[in-house]
């Protein structure tokens, strides 16, 4: 007769080994081990962090990079169509010769901008057919035209306007600059805009001033860029640039340059001297000169406290240069579509000399002008 006493001896001895194995070597961790591992992770996270935000920023990088390539091609687009460059603004008035701001009348009695300009070549063209070139962008003339014609256009957002980087970007805010200012006694009710990127290049400078459509400008012709000011009494002598009038080559020519807001102005009035794509010719186009010649203007700290100047001239340069959060530089579209990055420490030259009578703007801004015959290529 069988038994299984023998199996039954056996699993006993087996179940007696693993209780005693088990109780000797309880399952899970002591509170040091724990320490540890969370101390490792934490290490891995702190390693892996900046490479995951490098590449974010290289991505965005990037979109900001494709979206000037567009706005050069829609430039591009515009010249096969009209045989010619489109405007930085077009002023109404004709036969001025006198008043400093008359570039920034293209409120008053407008015309059109670049931004505006553009739209059509950007997959915008329901936008441009709300633009009607007979009124100002502000509209107060509601008598004999729909009210809000064209400064609804002016207070849309345009994505294509906006670089992925600039934090500021699509921010709606009250610019504080020239005209729509609350204290010019132009007759506007200032209203909202959205921030904008980019900024078209009206030229360089070799003084002390901004914009190169201004009085004495038209005596350096040759300094003028692609997005000028046409039809005012200062740039009369320059009319719409072509791809014939850049003689020193579209690939040696900056057409569009990054201006993000800056990150900590000094005060509240310098948050709003940003970049608006639909405002004033100053709040989208870039003349570089002696005082602008920083592409660090992202970094008001940096733009303001490293200057010797005086405060109002300190606050003038840091809100007409050119900047982006970019780490080390800034993107740069050519007048040939190409995009180029150009690092924020490139040669800006020493400005005019006025014991020689003669300018020095560096590398940066040779590739301004369109026909000063000093050739070079962003490096």
């Amino acid at each position: 007769m069988r038994t299984d006493s023998g199996e039954c001896s056996i699993f006993r001895r087996f179940s007696a080994k693993f209780s005693t194995l088990f109780r000797s070597s309880p399952f899970g961790f002591t509170l040091v081990e724990l320490l540890v591992v969370i101390a490792i992770i934490g290490v891995l996270i702190a390693l892996l962090l900046p490479a995951v935000q490098a590449a974010r920023e290289a991505a965005r990088r990037m979109q900001c990079s494709n979206k000037m390539k567009q706005l050069a091609l829609a430039s591009h687009n515009y010249h096969d169509s009209f045989n010619c460059m489109p405007a930085g603004s077009v002023s109404a008035r004709t036969g001025e010769t006198g008043g400093a701001g008359n570039m920034d009348t293209c409120l008053t009695t407008f015309c059109s901008i670049w931004g505006i300009t553009l739209l059509p070549y950007l997959e915008q063209i329901s936008a441009y057919g709300m633009y009607n070139p007979q009124i100002d962008m502000s509209n107060n003339d509601a008598t004999n035209y729909p009210p809000g014609q064209n400064k609804e256009l002016a207070s849309m957002r345009m994505a294509i306007y906006e670089c992925p980087s600039d934090s500021n970007a699509g921010t709606l805010t009250r610019p504080n600059t020239e005209l729509f200012s609350t204290s010019d006694g132009g007759g506007y009710t200032p209203f909202d805009q959205y921030q904008s990127s980019y900024r078209a290049v009206a030229g360089a400078n070799t003084d002390a001033n901004f914009w190169w459509d201004r009085v004495g400008h038209v005596n350096r012709p040759t300094l003028r860029g692609i997005y000028h000011n046409v039809n005012s009494g200062f740039s009369q002598v320059a009319s719409f640039e072509s791809f014939v009038s850049i003689t020193d080559g579209t690939s040696n020519t900056i057409a569009f340059v990054e201006r993000h807001s800056p990150k900590n102005p000094k005060d509240a009035a310098d948050i709003y001297r940003a970049t608006y794509w639909a405002s004033v010719p100053r709040n989208n186009t870039y003349t570089m000169s002696s005082r602008s010649g920083t592409l660090k203007s992202h970094d008001w700290s940096y733009c303001y406290d490293t200057m010797t100047d005086s405060d109002a001239n300190r606050k003038q340069t840091c809100s007409r240069s050119a900047g982006a959060y970019h780490t080390g530089g800034i993107n740069a579209a050519l007048a040939d579509a190409s995009v180029r990055f150009v690092s924020d420490t490139i040669n800006i030259g020493t400005g005019w000399s006025s014991a020689t009578s003669t300018y020095n703007l560096g590398i940066w801004g040779k590739c301004i002008g369109i026909m000063d015959g000093e050739m070079a290529s962003l490096p």
